[in-house]
């Protein structure tokens, strides 16, 4: 009988010990498809995934994975810490994005084109109402306050469960499970409620803390935009320097705006995998995030950074490189949240 030697969450070796200590460890949850683990006479490391003697472990745990969670989930997803290595997370993305590059690539076609046929139909809402295809009107209360209004709790009904529906997919590929393109599509069925609410809270939140930007600018540019309507040629280049100018000029308020909107959003991006997986609540599901999220802000802070110039890269690429970089990153991401949430005990 062979005996393996695993490296854990925290990045340390443990073993030699028995395949039944493994699939013990793997019913637990301290063990997932990319942990590293290799037999104890060989030199390779490979993630437990690909060893065939686990899959009937992994599919029993996966079965017990979809139960709904219960009332003390949350507290004890809080318990206990972890260690991120930022690489490896990015590492082991790669890799299950490499694997899979057609199932990611053809979900993220379908999920980016929805969300483009979703903002471009709610574009239209605030333009219904009286002036609204006038650009300084639209900058006015009653239609600023409509577009608020609309992308707060109008687009997260569809954003939300499709978000958590892709984070769903991409999970089971991560974990080596069969998938099907239903599943980007399982948040409508699976906890709809919660991700609605939580993708709103959200949205919510990074809409009033741009609230101090949006009134610093936006009646200078709607005085601008009035003038311009029929300006002859040179006025209306004047005016749109003076534009750019009140750009810049708050483009400090902006900045300080976009901090507290960073870490919201760091703390929170566990939020709707943490809804669709353990099918917590949308209140249980940001505390949970922000708790472990917080423990090691910088780390995870590290790894949206990297993730992030990642998709930079796919946007000047004609943005077509998006529909790499975009699953690849997320792969990443979802890496982080299993090292996070079914982290080993030691």
């Amino acid at each position: 009988m062979a005996n393996y030697i695993i490296i854990g969450g925290d990045g340390k070796e443990y073993g030699p010990v028995t395949d039944a200590d493994v699939r013990q460890w793997i019913a637990e949850g301290r063990l997932n498809t990319l942990s590293k683990a290799r037999e104890e006479s060989d030199t390779e490391w490979r993630t437990l995934g690909l060893f065939p003697e686990f899959a009937g472990a992994f599919a029993t745990a996966f079965t017990a994975d979809a139960t709904p969670a219960t009332s003390a989930e949350p507290g004890a997803l809080n318990d206990g810490d972890y260690d991120l290595d930022v690489f490896a997370c990015i590492q082991r993305g790669w890799e299950a994005f490499k694997e899979n590059l057609g199932t990611l690539v053809g979900a993220t076609v379908v999920y980016g084109a929805i969300l483009v046929a979703l903002y471009v139909v709610v574009s239209f809402i605030p333009k219904l109402l009286p002036g609204g295809t006038d650009p300084a009107v639209m900058l006015n209360g009653p239609h600023q306050a409509a577009n608020l209004l609309v992308n707060i709790f109008l687009v997260p009904l569809v954003s939300g469960p499709l978000t958590a529906g892709y984070c769903w997919l991409i999970l089971l590929v991560i974990r080596n499970r069969p998938t099907a393109m239903g599943d980007l599509f399982a948040g409508f069925q699976k906890c709809y409620a919660p991700a609605c609410l939580g993708s709103m809270a959200m949205s919510l939140v990074s809409a009033l803390c741009f609230l101090p930007f949006n009134l610093a600018i936006n009646g200078k540019l709607v005085a601008i935009l009035s003038q311009m309507q029929g300006a002859a040629p040179d006025k209306a280049q004047a005016l749109a320097q003076q534009m750019l100018t009140v750009f810049v000029g708050g483009l400090p308020i902006f900045l300080l705006c976009f901090l507290p909107v960073i870490y919201f959003t760091v703390s929170w991006m566990f939020a709707l995998p943490l809804i669709i997986d353990r099918q917590l609540d949308w209140l249980p599901a940001l505390k949970t995030s922000w708790k472990m999220v917080g423990r090691h802000w910088w780390h995870v802070f590290g790894l949206v950074v990297l993730t992030g110039l990642i998709n930079v890269g796919g946007a000047m690429l004609c943005c077509v490189g998006l529909l790499f970089t975009i699953p690849m990153t997320m792969a990443m991401s979802l890496v982080a949240y299993e090292v996070i949430f079914s982290r080993p005990k030691n």
